[in-house]
């Protein structure tokens, strides 16, 4: 009981987590992103944020840590995650780790970081863009 108990709340952990990165990191969460077919009503970023972390606790449960709990998910990940109970955790917090850290990335290379960029410097532009050159 207690084993279920332990899944069940890392699952959630993992849903929150994922809900407040992609509000942390993402487009406003109150922005449309596209009308609903026949109604008045239309889709926002927060629904595609939960959709998204919906989806990853299931994978996380389901796949990721039956197979670290294997003996090929041990074999193949002991020399970075160790031999511990919390191994396929620790996978999902590894892979959403890297994944900011590419979308933090991906970020310096925004108009918005341009304009961010030449604002503090004191620049009309930090970086000409190649429209803005012809």
């Amino acid at each position: 009981m207690l084993r279920f108990a332990i899944v069940g709340l890392s699952g959630v952990a993992v849903n929150l987590a994922v809900v407040v990165a992609l509000t942390m990191v993402g487009p406003d969460p109150e922005t449309a992103v596209a009308g609903i077919p026949a109604t008045d009503f239309h889709a926002r970023w927060y629904h595609v944020f939960s959709f998204t972390a919906f989806l990853i606790a299931p994978i996380a449960q389901f796949l990721i840590i039956p197979y670290m709990n294997s003996r090929a998910g041990q074999n193949a990940f002991a020399w970075l995650l160790g031999e511990g109970q919390a191994r396929g955790i620790a996978l999902v917090f590894l892979i959403a780790g890297l994944v900011m850290v590419l979308v933090a990335f991906g970020a310096l290379f925004t108009r918005s970081y341009r304009r961010i960029s030449a604002q503090y410097l004191g620049e009309d532009e930090s970086v000409a863009l190649e429209s803005d050159a012809i």
